[in-house]
């Protein structure tokens, strides 16, 4: 009985996992084409970047599977 838990757990960690790299893979699109719509509005120039805003956890990396950014935003440094 444990033993079938303990499966079924891993199952779903294994399911999550999976759905997360799969958002992070959909995030990455996003944010590249919201820098290529800026890039092309002129509002960015090729010698600014944009760096992300964590909001769930400041500095968390998008590899990490603890926390996942609770909303994408970002800012242009000069």
């Amino acid at each position: 009985m444990l033993q079938n838990t303990l499966n079924r757990l891993e199952d779903t960690v294994n399911r999550l996992e999976t759905k997360v790299d799969a958002l992070e893979s959909r995030l990455d699109v996003l944010d590249h084409n919201s820098q290529a719509r800026l890039y092309n509005s002129g509002i960015r120039s090729p010698d600014q970047n944009l760096e992300a805003i964590r909001t769930a956890v400041v500095g968390t990396q998008l590899g990490s599977h603890s926390h996942l950014p609770s909303s994408p935003l970002y800012q242009v440094s000069r």
